[in-house]
């Protein structure tokens, strides 16, 4: 029984492992120092795992370590915070805030990564949640600097995501990442290189409300035969069939008008639709029109 009120590094001045019988055996006489090995907050798991070593007394497994009150603990770090052995993240939290007064979106991202780096967070997740408009402020104004796209808008997914991978370059250069914390967003790589095609983003970028509006407008003027070519087309798209269609018909029976309802439809989705003419003119007749050379 005296061994289950010892902590770990005590053990080993009280017990010995035996290498034959392959088991702790009471130590018979001499004296014996026991100690363990330093480990940086910045090893996370590891880090907590010696924590517990050093306060928990008695335990026999690394469930039973993680165990508290009956329940155990996914993690050792929810095991440390369960047993009070952390405190909260109040000063980091302030820190941030504080902040604000000198510093931009981007900034405060860096900040929040020497945060993570130099410091035990003890929920980084709550503490990116909490802070999480500060931490975006700027990024729309930036990426429309650097895309040279004064009208672009990101989404909030989008947003978090730029905002997220400036926090993960500075772990990065130590070997570190957003992943080693598992309640901490990891970010999306699609979605920013998405965000950065000019192409698809000014795509993406129409109004889905005005274009659902402007469709419901156009569809309701289109004749008998338009309609039928409109259903045939959309039919196509919606099974993913890949055709190739020819609309011909003499100047004023409204090629023009039906042209723009299928794009309008697509837009009002969140879809891409390129609308493309083999003149400037034509182009010019159409919303988001290029000619041919132009865009391809």
């Amino acid at each position: 029984m005296e061994a289950r009120q010892l902590i770990y590094a005590e053990f080993h001045t009280k017990y010995v492992w035996n290498k034959t019988s392959i088991k702790w055996t009471r130590q018979k006489n001499g004296r014996c120092v026991g100690r363990i090995y330093y480990v940086p907050p910045t090893s996370g798991e590891k880090f907590y795992l010696r924590m517990l070593l050093n306060k928990v007394r008695g335990s026999r497994s690394f469930e039973d370590i993680k165990t508290v009150n009956g329940f155990v603990h996914l993690t050792y770090k929810d095991t440390c915070y369960a047993l009070g052995l952390l405190e909260d993240d109040k000063e980091f939290d302030d820190c941030i805030k504080e902040a604000v007064a000198w510093g931009n979106g981007i900034q405060l991202c860096q900040l929040f990564s020497t945060i993570l780096l130099n410091c035990i967070v003890i929920n980084p997740g709550l503490l990116w949640e909490s802070n999480l408009k500060l931490l975006l402020e700027d990024i729309l104004y930036r990426q429309r600097r650097l895309l040279n796209f004064p009208d672009l808008h990101l989404s909030d997914d989008q947003l978090k995501n730029y905002a997220l991978s400036e926090i993960q370059k500075p772990l990065r250069k130590v070997d570190k990442s957003l992943e080693d914390d598992k309640v901490m967003v990891i970010p999306n790589s699609n979605v920013i290189e998405e965000a950065n095609n000019c192409l698809i983003t000014e795509e993406l970028n129409y109004d889905m409300l005005k274009m659902h509006e402007e469709y419901s407008q156009l569809l309701h003027g289109l004749n008998s035969d338009q309609k039928a070519i409109h259903d045939f087309v959309l039919q196509s798209i919606t099974l993913n069939f890949e055709k190739l269609f020819f609309v011909y018909g003499s100047g004023g029976t409204g090629k023009t008008y039906f042209r723009r309802t299928l794009p309008a439809k697509l837009r009002s989705e969140g879809k891409i639709a390129l609308a493309v003419a083999t003149s400037g003119i034509a182009a010019l007749l159409l919303l988001g029109g290029r000619n041919a050379h132009s865009r391809f």
